[in-house]
């Protein structure tokens, strides 16, 4: 069994394919940077191995913006999620399952129920001042919430929550 020729650029391979002999690549040294020929001067090889650590160290760094939030847990879709369960329970206790209850409708009870439970501004979910509609709107939007206040996406929140908290 013969060992094969190491070779380490192109002129070596083709040095080796013309004497007809079998080669393989050698291994990189921890010294070189990949791509540098063996003829490249020192200062070449040591400011490709600073940008090759430079690349790597960028490459390693968290980016620098904030996460995107999903959808889900975004304060428009937590509104939605709170009056819809809020219609379909004030249409459990009223006893009317087809009872028509408008955004407005809802916002203002819940924040009737915010007042009386003197929840903090900053708990609560629908506050006095801002454009919840709006926010209401997009939530239901995420939610897939229609018209009359149907989500499949919401009947499948409330069933993983019941299955998670017991």
């Amino acid at each position: 069994m013969t060992s094969k020729r190491q070779v380490r650029g192109l002129l070596d391979v083709f040095e080796a394919e013309a004497q007809g002999e079998e080669w393989e690549l050698a291994e990189q040294a921890l010294g070189n940077a990949l791509g540098l020929g063996l003829g490249a001067v020192e200062q070449a090889r040591r400011w490709a191995l600073i940008g090759m650590e430079h690349e790597a160290k960028i490459q390693a760094r968290r980016p620098a913006h904030r996460p995107k939030k999903e959808n889900i847990t975004k304060i428009d879709s937590i509104r939605a999620f709170a009056a819809w369960q809020m219609c379909w329970h004030l249409r459990g206790l009223s006893n009317k399952p087809d009872a028509h209850i408008t955004n407005r409708e809802l916002i203002r009870v819940i924040q009737v129920i915010e007042r009386t439970e003197s929840l903090d501004a900053g708990e609560r979910l629908f506050p006095e001042r801002g454009n919840s509609d709006a926010s209401l709107s997009r939530g239901k939007k995420i939610l897939e919430i229609d018209g009359d206040w149907n989500s499949k996406v919401c009947e499948e929140l409330q069933q993983s929550f019941t299955k998670t908290t017991g």
